[in-house]
């Protein structure tokens, strides 16, 4: 409603009253605030100086995303053609990336499966090292670097040490000797 309107009264219209009696009246201040504007898809600080432009503040709120490019703006709260609060300040979600992955436990499973998930987990297989004295069968991880747990970027390199025998050394050719 515009400015000065009165848009309720306690007690209702009709009611008797006695001479001197308060009426209570709720007068609009005008609208509720700002519309917020399609920033969707921007840069943060062009989304920012728009956002500023309509008279609103922009809280930027760091998201991660898999697919939409670091610092282009994802959504807003309130979302695009509603009104702002009344403190005019909007959120707006920024991609900062892909999530972090978490490092899997991974020890005494199949090389082939450990290699696997690492796949499914966006990482990528760094050194792989053989340990011939383990005791365990060939093809068994029996460690990872970075540790189990630990939080990487996406396509991190991780390093796992397999068991393995030794490797086979070339025979020289002995003929005629």
């Amino acid at each position: 409603l515009e400015d000065g309107i009165v848009f309720q009264q306690a007690p209702i219209p009709g009611a008797r009253l006695e001479v001197g009696s308060a009426v209570k009246l709720s007068v609009s201040t005008g609208p509720a605030g700002a519309i917020v504007p399609d920033v969707v898809g921007q840069q943060a600080t062009e989304a920012q100086q728009l956002l500023v432009a309509a008279g609103l503040t922009a809280n930027a709120v760091d998201e991660p995303d898999e697919t939409v490019r670091v610092g282009e703006v994802l959504a807003t709260r309130p979302a695009a053609g509603r009104r702002a609060p009344a403190d005019g300040v909007v959120q707006v979600l920024v991609s900062s990336g892909p999530a972090p992955r978490k490092v899997p436990a991974i020890e005494g499973r199949d090389v082939l499966d450990v290699l696997t998930e690492l796949g499914r987990l966006h990482l990528v297989p760094g050194d792989i090292t053989r340990s011939v004295d383990s005791g365990e069968p060939d093809g068994t991880v029996l460690s990872i670097t970075p540790a189990p747990g630990t939080e990487v970027a996406r396509d991190s390199e991780v390093d796992l040490v397999v068991a393995g025998t030794r490797a086979p050394v070339p025979m020289p050719s002995v003929l005629g000797l």
